[in-house]
């Protein structure tokens, strides 16, 4: 997805799996970026077991967890 923030001057290239969450053109939605899924800040244990506690992930439909794996960088412009 090739996506324009409404807040931000900020754009945004997304990989979502549409086959489970379709989007269209146009759509509007809600994006957050974490470090951790614990809502208390606490940083990650090497797995994440969601029936342990509640999670952030349980105030989104849509939760893709892991690592950035890829990211380009043109520091002439600030951009990543």
């Amino acid at each position: 997805m090739e996506c324009q923030s409404e807040n931000y001057e900020m754009q945004l290239l997304l990989d979502v799996n549409t086959d489970i969450y379709p989007m269209e053109i146009n759509d509007k939605f809600s994006f957050a970026l974490s470090s951790t899924l614990n809502e208390d800040g606490d940083l990650e244990e090497e797995s994440f077991d969601q029936s342990k506690r509640s999670s952030l992930a349980d105030h989104y439909e849509y939760v893709m967890y892991g690592k950035v794996f890829q990211y380009d960088d043109d520091p002439s412009s600030m951009r990543v």
